[in-house]
């Protein structure tokens, strides 16, 4: 598959970037992932590049005059895109649309003076306000499940006190794009009330399918009330070149606003920046248009990371920009201890919920402008923290269960299934070649159990019975890719399959095991909770692989690759059978029973887990053994009577491995 230029990673270290070189001065450390500041880890188109080393072969770097194609390009780029006609002389320029919000306070409010934000908000649109000692007016916008909407009757009220607006569009950090209902109704309620709007439109080209951005201005005669900030620098990743401008009708304003500009000396620009904004606006859509592409994978990316592995987190729909808005308070930290655990524990730099104020306590905001390459690294880091949460989660409820369970607790019981659904964790693994018993993960399954409401199954009309089982059976798709021959086979919700598993009816799967692919589970076999059955296991009919919740520490029975289980077949109480073993049928091996390994002439001794472990390729078969203190009484004894050889392990059936 060709690489898109967005593919590429771009090491910006020791460039001078605040993005990346600041992360020591502001993190603590220099080696994270930072996806914190909004700028982007693409390079610039070709266009711009070509722009800037044409205008760098002229020697003289003087003041600078804008041009008629400076405007051009402007008023064309907003025709285009917005459908919005602009006239030259309602363009003001400025070296960004953070000093042109102060430009706007100062010009058009007195100190004491109410100037009404929407939060949460970018920290400038605040600093504007408190830095230049005006009154702050917020209007919390409303949240519903992640999803942001204007709380209209509190929004009247402020707007009722302020003397400006300031308006971000579309809104960073929650990515709404504003409907053309929301912004006429705003505007409606600007101009009743006779309130300026700044409306900080600086991320109005990043916009995905099934939105679309409207300036504020363009709306019927809202232009009259409007200053509109935009700018190439977020959408064309040239923030570095201090380029912005501030569009306004109104000559009144526009005075007003362009005096103080004036005055400070603001409007003669970056010689840089004004050849990138006309290479952006007039030479680079193109390359817009693919950035759009690639942001939009990594929005949809992100989006279902998040829902389906990120267990406790919610992300708000990615509207416009390429932030997200990760609200982590399920996970009950404090701001501190979050930003902590990400930095020192994941290693990736996000922006902390609070810098957009106390609304945003609890959330966190990421930047998903950068190679999906780098997305993905990050997010599997979060991944793993997610896990750690969960499990410290489920410890601290199994040792101290709650008098009532909770939404929380049942959305974090939700994840943890979720988790074993998808073998993503297991209730035992193997670690430097031994089997070691994650606890917790049983402890999570009997939490399940605590969580449910008593419910009855009616055995028969005579016989009915209460459980505490209220999961649902695993659902299966054919995207699984599951033979599940048809006749009655289940397997609980919380077990994982694997691709390539083969079930004959009727068969059954607990809770809690783990089949990997590869392996027949035949006619009437069971796998018992928290089982681990591994690669190419076949499960004769009838077959019995005990499982075991409680005690949580105690190991499940283990199946590892290529062993062959025959039929009528029981294996109980944490027995593991190493690679390629043959389980000969009719026989049952249990902790309570002795193994005798006819080739080495001993008894198996019980392993570090209480019980026994089947060699690798033994071929084991019924066999009993008479009582020391009875004779005439003999007990179960499984016997191992061979180890299978280059020339067995070709043989395809047990009878011919039992008679080589």
């Amino acid at each position: 598959m060709k690489q898109s230029r967005f593919d590429e990673i771009i090491d910006r270290r020791n460039s001078g970037c605040y993005k990346y070189d600041g992360l020591k001065m502001l993190y603590g450390k220099s080696e994270l992932i930072p996806l914190w500041v909004a700028d982007m880890d693409f390079a610039v188109s070709d266009e711009i590049i070509s722009a800037l080393s044409e205008r760098l072969k002229h020697p003289v770097f003087g003041y600078n005059l804008r041009l008629d194609d400076f405007y051009e390009a402007i008023i064309s780029w907003q025709e285009r895109r917005f459908d919005w006609k602009v006239q030259k002389n309602w363009i003001i320029a400025v070296p960004g649309l953070v000093p042109a919000i102060s430009l706007a306070v100062l010009s058009l409010t007195e100190p004491g003076e109410g100037i009404l934000i929407q939060t949460p908000v970018y920290r400038p649109f605040y600093d504007a306000v408190l830095d230049h000692k005006r009154k702050l007016l917020t209007s919390a916008l409303v949240n519903t499940n992640g999803i942001y909407s204007i709380d209209w009757q509190d929004f009247e009220e402020k707007l009722k006190q302020a003397k400006l607006f300031i308006f971000c569009s579309p809104h960073n950090p929650v990515s709404r794009v504003w409907t053309k209902e929301e912004l006429t109704k705003i505007g409606n309620l600007c101009a009743k009330y006779k309130v300026p709007v700044f409306s900080d439109e600086i991320h109005a080209d990043i916009v995905y399918p099934g939105y679309k951005h409207l300036p504020l201005a363009s709306l019927n005669d809202f232009s009259e009330i409007c200053l509109t900030g935009v700018s190439p620098s977020k959408s064309f990743n040239i923030a570095g070149l201090a380029t912005a401008v501030v569009i306004v009708s109104n000559s009144e304003i526009k005075n007003k606003f362009n005096e103080l500009n004036t005055k400070l000396h603001l409007y003669l620009g970056n010689t840089f920046g004004i050849r990138a904004l006309i290479a952006a606006y007039s030479e680079s859509e193109n390359w817009l248009d693919e950035l759009l592409c690639c942001l939009d994978k990594n929005r949809i990316y992100i989006t279902e990371f998040v829902q389906n592995e990120l267990p406790g987190v919610k992300i708000s729909p990615i509207e416009g920009t390429f932030l997200a808005w990760l609200d982590f308070r399920n996970w009950g930290l404090t701001e501190t201890k979050l930003q902590e655990i990400m930095v020192n524990k994941a290693g990736i730099a996000l922006e902390p919920g609070t810098e957009f104020g106390k609304d945003g306590e609890g959330f966190m905001r990421l930047n998903f402008g950068c190679p999906k390459s780098i997305l993905e690294i990050a997010l599997k880091r979060l991944q793993i923290l997610a896990r750690e949460y969960i499990k410290q989660e489920i410890i601290e409820l199994y040792n101290n269960p709650p008098e009532k369970w909770t939404a929380k607790h049942k959305a974090l019981f939700a994840a943890f299934i979720d988790a074993l659904n998808k073998g993503e964790i297991r209730s035992c693994e193997k670690e430097n070649s031994i089997w070691k018993v994650n606890e917790w993960v049983k402890m999570g399954i009997l939490l399940g159990f605590r969580m449910g409401e008593l419910t009855i199954y009616q055995w028969s009309e005579a016989k009915p019975f209460f459980d505490k089982d209220t999961l649902p059976e695993k659902q299966f798709t054919l995207a699984d890719r599951i033979r599940i021959v048809p006749g009655g086979s289940s397997a609980r919700n919380g077990c994982y399959i694997s691709a390539g598993v083969t079930i004959m009816p009727p068969a059954y799967i607990n809770i809690g095991a783990y089949v990997d692919r590869g392996t027949l589970i035949d006619s009437h076999s069971l796998v018992g909770s928290c089982a681990q059955i591994g690669k190419n296991v076949h499960l004769s009919a009838g077959a019995i692989i005990g499982g075991v919740l409680e005690p949580v520490g105690m190991r499940p029975v283990i199946l590892e690759d290529d062993v062959f289980v025959g039929g009528n077949t029981g294996i109980y109480e944490g027995i593991i059978v190493q690679n390629k073993a043959v389980i000969a049928s009719g026989t049952v091996i249990t902790a309570s029973t002795p193994i005798y390994d006819s080739v080495r002439e001993k008894f198996l001794e019980r392993d570090s887990g209480n019980s026994f472990t089947i060699p690798s390729k033994a071929v084991v078969v019924p066999g009993s053994r008479r009582l020391k203190s009875n004779p005439d009484f003999q007990i179960a004894c499984p016997i191992i009577i061979k180890y299978r050889d280059d020339k067995t392990d070709k043989a395809v059936e047990l009878e011919q491995a039992l008679r080589i």
